[in-house]
């Protein structure tokens, strides 16, 4: 079953506020790599969640979709590395 990702934007900009949910492609474009420059892929979707609850909200429902949620934070991944 095919899904769009625009119909998970209302319940994300519900949970996150629709400043911290990016849908622009052009706005998308900075979301393409991390560090890895020669893998590049544009999201559909952006959600920046400002707390724990947030954070927790997203993943239930992106678990309720058929669809691949990635989620992204360079910090943790910087810390994650520094602490093992």
């Amino acid at each position: 079953m095919a899904v769009s990702i625009q119909a998970l934007v209302p319940r994300m900009r519900d949970i996150c506020g629709a400043g911290n949910v990016i849908t622009d492609p052009l706005e998308l474009r900075t979301y393409e790599c991390d560090g890895l420059t020669a893998h590049r892929s544009v999201p559909a979707l952006v959600v920046l969640p400002s707390s724990a609850g947030e954070v927790a909200a997203v993943v239930t429902e992106c678990r309720s979709w058929p669809a691949a949620a990635a989620p992204a934070c360079p910090a943790a991944r910087c810390r994650a590395r520094t602490a093992s």
